[in-house]
């Protein structure tokens, strides 16, 4: 048994001893998710002692979930502040910072002469200090996600618009090939194809005047008579 938790439950037992001897008064079990509420009374037909008997059991075990409900049923019995701590440290154990935070005020606010008090604050602290923590880097998650989303919306819109330009591109490529002037349209084609035309009837004169010297026949060499 913890220093802890022995001062606890010196506080709690001596809690109980003065409850029991005031009148009984309506109660309810504090919701696992809420701070305690007075109401209907506990229907557990077990002892205050044998309650809380489980309870610590359960939270050595590392049961907490179980733990917080004893203590729960203890709470529906008898309105003792110190009830109100060990829930929150059940609940705490388990993880359940926001509702430990919220059951570790109620404590400060039911109690706050208790020799816990300075534990009770520290944990409260550090619970608000945990949570806030959490809110952060959800919040930063979000951001963060949120950017990615951005960004590979903004580079689906930059694809999409270079599929665009290049679709363009080759639009007026084609228009300007449609346009383009058949090479016998142009002019130089003309000019070119006449000056072929007078160097071929040069050439072709010029092979009638050597023709034209010739002898009409060659009778090739001549007999040499002795």
């Amino acid at each position: 048994m913890t220093f802890r938790w022995f001062a606890s439950a010196v506080l709690l037992w001596t809690a109980l001893a003065s409850a029991q001897t005031a009148p009984n008064a309506p109660s309810a079990a504090p919701s696992a998710t809420q701070s305690p509420q007075a109401g209907a009374p506990s229907k557990d037909q077990r002892s205050l002692r044998e309650i809380l008997d489980s309870a610590k059991l359960l939270f050595d075990a590392g049961s907490y979930d179980q733990a917080i409900a004893e203590f729960q049923a203890a709470y529906a019995k008898r309105q003792i502040p110190t009830l109100l701590f060990n829930i929150a440290q059940a609940h705490r154990k388990a993880g359940h910072f926001a509702e430990a935070l919220a059951l570790y005020e109620r404590f400060l606010k039911d109690d706050p002469k208790s020799a816990l008090l300075p534990e009770a604050e520290a944990h409260a602290a550090a619970m608000r200090a945990r949570l806030d923590a959490e809110r952060a880097s959800q919040e930063r998650e979000a951001a963060e996600r949120l950017a990615q989303r951005r960004t590979e919306e903004a580079e689906a819109l930059a694809k999409a618009r270079e599929v665009e330009r290049q679709k363009a591109d080759e639009a007026l490529l084609l228009v300007a090939k449609q346009k383009e002037k058949p090479i016998y349209k142009k002019a130089w084609f003309w000019g070119v194809l006449g000056g072929l035309a007078a160097a071929g009837a040069i050439t072709a004169g010029a092979i009638i005047a050597v023709q034209q010297k010739e002898p009409s026949s060659d009778l090739g060499v001549r007999v040499v008579e002795f």
